[in-house]
């Protein structure tokens, strides 16, 4: 049950860093809301450690969109 809840966790952040994407043009609501709850996430102790599983592999994904030129409508 734990493990299922943990990969539930990491597919949420990996929702709300996609909705980040220059993909999701038509709703920039959602990306602010998705940013917020990103920064909020990101100074919890216990969720910071979720964001460095894997070799930190959801901060390459936040840098992949970071450094992306087509992103530019998100950043």
């Amino acid at each position: 049950m734990r493990n299922i809840l943990q990969k539930k966790k990491v597919e949420v952040l990996k929702s709300l860093i996609l909705s980040l994407s220059h993909k999701n043009k038509d709703d920039l609501e959602s990306s602010l809301n998705a940013s917020a709850v990103l920064i909020e996430l990101v100074e919890n102790s216990v969720t910071l450690d979720i964001f460095l599983e894997n070799d930190g592999e959801i901060v390459g994904l936040i840098m992949d969109l970071a450094i992306d030129p087509s992103n530019q409508f998100n950043q």
